[in-house]
């Protein structure tokens, strides 16, 4: 069984979701939510399933919360080498700045990695509410930044280490 199976995503959802955002590019009453997951990882095939993991988070969004997600990690390790410290930094700064047209923070996943730790910084900065998901996790991400987060238990979707799916599928 293949992950899209396990997460009920239909054939195609990527294409799917592609077209989706943008079209709701041209809704400016639609709400636009980052969202903060795990992107670094040992091998590219780990790299690769943390893409897929932020899209199929990026696809839940928009299909069951009615919002537009930004995610710059689900395409920038495309073409940004995430070893490479100059275009890490590259990607990193993109994101912060994409923070800026956010209107929230979703925290993804149950890991919470440093790039993490910048762009919840960062929203924080931009007064921006910052919502997890995983039970335990805004406990950690007021340990390490200082900062209170809502925490919302009924997106259980976005609380699943889909990346770790992803992961098996694409070694494959």
């Amino acid at each position: 069984m293949k992950p899209h199976d396990f997460l009920g995503l239909p054939d195609g959802w990527e294409s799917l979701l592609d077209k989706r955002l943008l079209i709701a590019q041209t809704d400016p009453l639609r709400r636009k939510a980052y969202i903060c997951s795990p992107c670094r990882a040992d091998t590219s095939d780990g790299v690769y399933g943390n893409m897929l993991a932020v899209r199929y988070y990026m696809y839940y969004v928009y299909m069951n919360m009615k919002k537009c997600p930004c995610a710059p990690h689900a395409y920038l390790p495309a073409i940004l080498n995430d070893r490479e410290v100059r275009e890490r930094n590259l990607a990193l700064k993109f994101g912060k700045e994409l923070l800026t047209i956010a209107d929230e923070l979703l925290v993804c996943g149950h890991i919470l990695t440093d790039g993490m730790i910048g762009e919840i910084k960062k929203a924080a900065e931009l007064g921006l509410p910052v919502i997890a998901y995983s039970p335990g996790l805004p406990e950690e991400i007021e340990d390490k930044t200082g900062l209170s987060v809502q925490y919302d238990d009924r997106h259980v979707a976005l609380t699943l280490n889909a990346g770790e799916l992803f992961i098996r599928e694409a070694a494959v």
